[in-house]
């Protein structure tokens, strides 16, 4: 690590898991790893848009927005859609799997309700 106090430290660093390339940003008086810093490199791609499509992004987007900003967000904004389905897809198979193991359970909304009454309280 360099020991120039004059300006951060940066350091290139490749995730082998996700193939991601993220830059290490270490501030001069860095004492902790509070002061270290994780940032995303952006990878360059060529997309191909309908032209249509292309219009339309063009029309909708905020008057300070890049076209970039706006695909970025949209992306973001699909994959944790499709994160949300994913995860509730697993917890209707969990649901399942437990339903077959020990049959449906009652509803206990009848015996809550004699527990708040206090007919079923022992004293």
């Amino acid at each position: 690590m360099a020991r120039d106090k004059s300006r951060l430290v940066e350091l290139g660093v490749k995730d082998p898991s996700t193939s991601m390339w993220y830059h290490i940003v270490v501030a001069p008086h860095a004492r902790s790893t509070k002061d270290v810093r994780l940032v995303k490199v952006r990878e360059p791609i060529t997309v191909r848009f309908p032209s249509t499509l292309l219009d339309k992004a063009r029309g909708v987007r905020a008057e300070r927005e890049s076209l970039n900003d706006l695909v970025v967000a949209a992306v973001e904004h699909e994959v944790s859609r499709r994160e949300g389905l994913r995860a509730y897809d697993a917890i209707l198979r969990l649901r399942e799997e437990v339903e077959a193991g020990s049959g449906l359970q009652p509803d206990s909304t009848s015996l809550i309700r004699a527990l708040r009454d206090g007919s079923e309280r022992h004293t």
